[in-house]
This record gives C-alpha cells, structure tokens and sequence, in this order.
C-alpha cells in the first residue's frame, strides 16, 4: 500500500442555515449557528484516513483549534505534521447552507496561509517512497510554487483539486498544471481554468477559440481532451453533480479501443435526502486517492516507465471501482449536515456498495 499525504488547510466551519443564499444588498435571518471542523484539506485527510488509506497531513492551526487535530487523530490520519501556531488564528469558512443543502462559502485563510514550504519539502523527503500520494488544494498559500517544487524533487504521484478557483493566473500556474499527475475539478472549476488558460497570452489564439467555444457549449469532454493536451496531464477528473463523475486519459485509448473516458454515475440517493453538501467534493477525492493508494495503480499508470509497457485495461478497472466507491462515499456525506461529521468510515461505504441501502447516521 502507498501512503497519501494530505498537504492542506484546516478550517473552523461557522455554519449558518438560511432559507436562501443571501443575494447581494439583502439582510436574512439564520435560523441556527454551528462551529464544526472542516477544511478542504482536513476533509480530504479524513476522509482518506476513514476510507483505511496510511494518511498523513500536513497543516497549520492557531491556538484555537487544538480540537480539530484531536479529530483528525481520532481519524486514523498521522498528525505530526499538524502545526500549532502560537499566537495565530486558524482558517474561518462562513458557509450558508439553504434549504435544499447547497451552499455558499467565504473564507478567512488565518493560518492555512503560514505554510513553510521549503521546512514541508525536506520533511517530505525524509518520509515519503516512490508512488505515494500528495494530495493539495487551493486554500494554502503558495501552492502552485509547492507543486512545482515536488515535482522535481519527489517521485510522488501529484494530485491537485484547484479550488477555490483563482480569479487571475500567473505564469506559475502553468507551470503547476504541467507537474500535476491527477488534476480534479467540478464542471464549474473546469470550466474558470479553461476559460483562464485561453486568456492567457501562452496560449495560441487558434486553441483559445476552441477552448473558449466549448465552454461556451458546456462541452466538457472535450475540455478535458484540451486541457489534458495543453498541460500534459495524465489523468483529469471531473464532477458532474447529478449527472456522475467522468475521467480522461490520451492513455485509454489504445489499438483496440477507442474509449477516452471513464463515466460513472451517482450513489443511489433521492433529492429529498440530500442535507448539506458541503464536504461532498471532499469526500469524494479523499475516497478515490485512498483506492488508488491501496491499489497497484502505479505501476500501471503514474509511474514514469514507457506508457506503451502500461496494462492500461488493468489501470482503467481499478480507475472505474475508485470512483463508483468514491461516488457513495460523497453519496452518504450529502445526507448528513457539516463537513468533517459527515464523512462516512470505510465499513459504512462498503455496506452501501453491496446493498444500495444508506446506512444510519
């Protein structure tokens, strides 16, 4: 088995629940408050912890949130790495969730933007074997440099969910995206980079038409193929909602088939049970990292040996179970409120899969 480690922000959540998103110029009431652990980054470690992967993280907190490494320890994740920041505030998301369970969030990084990077890499170095996991996000500062940092100097498999989503890009963001292994997105995510990567002045004027068009055409397979192209990047993932999961690899399409993506759909859950879909995203790539850890994926696919020696078939089987377990593990998440609480253990998500029955909160 390889190890994930989980390089990411921790943040207190201040839920709110509203009968709506607040729209711009308007005052509503919440009808309740909670403060819950979360963090793109916390919640993607435990949910790689709870799904039995060797998870370790690495994040920063203030002095007040000592409670929160309890609760990833409490996990099964290694927090070593878990930093206490003396005389620091941690990260703060102010989340209103409404009636139906979406949401909308506003963060304060506090400490999540305190990584030292250069005291990270050494660490790493120390710790991690060839074929283990890095897993980031968006809501720690300097992330993109980090990637490019670990590219060269780890022979990890590099996965990156961008999100938030920068508002402008700089010349270390495509530096970033060429070092990225695993690249995981929702439709929206996809389609900012998209629309960010053809603004750029990198990017010939005759692809950035065609990028553009096929935002314009909510074409997301063939965004995948652009970006995966551009960037050569050999695996890209993206959410869908309702409507699945897909993957793209130029890899799966070989001499006898012409297939170049994976589809997978949703866990068996109605709209009615759906109660907070905070965590969902969360969820979901801390499953799907933990399967492929416990896997023999690497070989197969990440590792950087000729692509033509490759069993592909192999890699695209173990690729299809990651996401359908990953898509019922986000599936329970929904129908619980909060983000860390909502994430299911391994044995819950088992007995989804065989039954298609939720099991009890």
């Amino acid at each position: 088995m390889n190890s994930v480690f989980v390089l990411g922000s921790v943040n207190i959540d201040e839920v709110y629940k509203v009968p709506r998103i607040v729209r711009p110029g308007e005052t509503i009431t919440s009808s309740s408050r909670e403060e819950i652990a979360g963090g793109k980054g916390a919640n993607c470690c435990v949910a790689c912890a709870r799904a039995a992967a060797n998870t370790i993280f690495y994040a920063n907190i203030g002095d007040d949130a000592a409670w929160i490494k309890d609760l990833i320890t409490s996990s099964g994740a290694n927090t070593e790495n878990m930093l206490q920041l003396e005389g620091k505030k941690t990260g703060r998301a102010i989340i209103q969730v409404e009636s139906k369970g979406e949401n909308s969030i506003f963060l304060f990084p506090g400490t999540n933007y305190l990584h030292n990077h250069n005291e990270n890499l050494q660490k790493l170095k120390q710790q991690l074997a060839v074929g283990d996991y890095i897993v980031l996000q968006n809501e720690i500062n300097s992330v993109t440099e980090f990637i490019s940092l670990a590219k060269s100097n780890l022979a990890a498999v590099i996965v990156w969910n961008p999100a938030p989503v920068p508002s402008e890009i700089d010349q270390s963001f495509f530096v970033a995206m060429k070092s990225v292994d695993i690249l995981i997105v929702n439709e929206t995510e996809l389609i900012s980079l998209s629309n960010l990567s053809a603004a750029s002045d990198s990017v010939e004027k005759e692809l950035a038409n065609l990028i553009i068009r096929l935002c314009e055409a909510n074409d997301y397979n063939g965004l995948l193929a652009q970006i995966s192209s551009l960037f050569d990047i050999r695996l890209i993932i993206v959410t869908k909602g309702k409507y699945g999961v897909s993957a793209f690899s130029s890899l799966f399409q070989t001499q006898e088939q012409s297939l170049t993506t994976i589809d997978v759909g949703i866990a068996p859950i109605e709209p009615s049970q759906v109660l907070d879909t905070t965590a969902a995203g969360d969820t979901w790539i801390g499953y799907f990292i933990a399967e492929l850890a416990k896997s023999n994926i690497y070989n197969n696919f990440f590792a950087p040996e000729n692509d033509s020696s490759k069993d592909i078939s192999s890699a695209q089987n173990i690729l299809e179970k990651a996401m359908k377990k990953a898509c019922y593990a986000s599936g329970i998440s929904v129908t619980r409120r909060g983000a860390m609480p909502s994430i299911p253990n391994n044995s819950e998500v088992e007995t989804f899969l065989s039954t298609n029955t939720l099991p009890l909160n």
